[in-house]
């Protein structure tokens, strides 16, 4: 018959060596630990990055929750056009939005693709008017049918314009 005692100990003393598993450590209760680990971080914690650069923290509850703030913003209208080219920034482009944001790029961004837009629009209403011969005098004739042309040239140049600078 093996002797099992032997072989154990034999294996514990080749690995674990000169550690000392007798009850004679320093044996703490939880209360004791939490206060002896609480004075000793408050005396030995080190100033973070943020700290460093004069960020400050709030604390809520048992975290320190950074202060943070976007940048000072300019505000700027957006329009029509540059409302819709936000609601796909929040949709399909989220990283894109995140940074603009967190920037504070966002709205002068946003202005400048509204006014963009804008300008397309009216440069292609104004030539798709010529080529299809819609003129003020069509509107005093025929109200109706210049009604209906003018629709039609709005909708096709919206559709351009959220095609090439909106949705791009």
């Amino acid at each position: 018959m093996v002797k099992w005692k032997n072989v154990f100990g034999n294996l514990i003393e080749k690995y674990l060596g000169d550690i000392d598993f007798s009850p004679s450590w320093n044996i703490q209760t939880e209360t004791e630990y939490m206060e002896r680990n609480e004075t000793e971080e408050v005396h030995t914690m080190e100033k973070t990055i943020f700290e460093k650069i004069g960020s400050e923290f709030e604390r809520q509850g048992d975290y320190l929750i950074p202060c943070l703030a976007l940048p000072p913003e300019k505000e700027q209208p957006i329009g029509l056009f540059g409302r819709q080219h936000l609601d796909y920034l929040k949709q399909h482009r989220k990283v894109t939005y995140t940074n603009l944001l967190t920037s504070g790029k966002l709205n002068a961004y946003l202005a400048d693709i509204g006014r963009q837009a804008q300008e397309r629009f009216y440069r292609l209403i104004e030539g798709m008017k010529q080529a299809q011969g819609i003129t003020e005098r069509l509107k005093e004739e025929n109200t109706l049918e210049w009604t209906g042309k003018m629709n039609n040239v709005r909708a096709c140049a919206r559709e351009i314009v959220n095609e090439e600078i909106i949705y791009a």
